[in-house]
């Protein structure tokens, strides 16, 4: 299946960006998306770098099967992220086209992901100068 992609700017605002890696367990996606859909909001699933492509296979088999459909986002990993993770999905034209493999359609090599320790790392926290209240950056 193709699914059309779009960058952050381009998302609709009645739209609902649910991260699959944190939402799949116990069918949360599907309870959201059908919740959505009830006031014709449609899906769009984020595809950041943060996430591995093990997400972008779940979310890409997800957006193949949610009726309200919306935008799949994306962006691309780096050659070794895609090395660690082999899969059959691809973009191609401004367009996701979904694997035919088993399960979501990405391997883990551990061999190789060996090479690459985890690395603790944290978004910037924007805090206003006045009082340190949290503040979106």
């Amino acid at each position: 299946m193709i699914l059309p992609t779009c960058t952050a700017k381009a998302h609709a605002r009645q739209s609902i960006c649910p991260n699959a890696a944190c939402t799949c367990a116990e069918g949360k996606l599907r309870r959201i998306a059908d919740l959505a859909s009830l006031y014709q909001v449609r899906t769009g699933c984020h595809g950041a770098t943060d996430l591995s492509p093990v997400c972008m296979g779940t979310a890409l088999h997800f957006d193949t099967w949610v009726p309200n459909f919306g935008v799949q986002e994306f962006m691309p990993h780096s050659e070794e992220m895609l090395s660690v993770f082999p899969h059959d999905y691809r973009f191609e034209r401004g367009m996701m086209h979904c694997g035919e493999s088993p399960g979501h359609g990405v391997d883990i090599d551990e061999k190789l992901a060996a090479k690459y320790p985890y690395q603790r790392a944290y978004l910037p926290v924007n805090r206003l100068q006045y009082d340190g209240t949290l503040w979106n950056w």
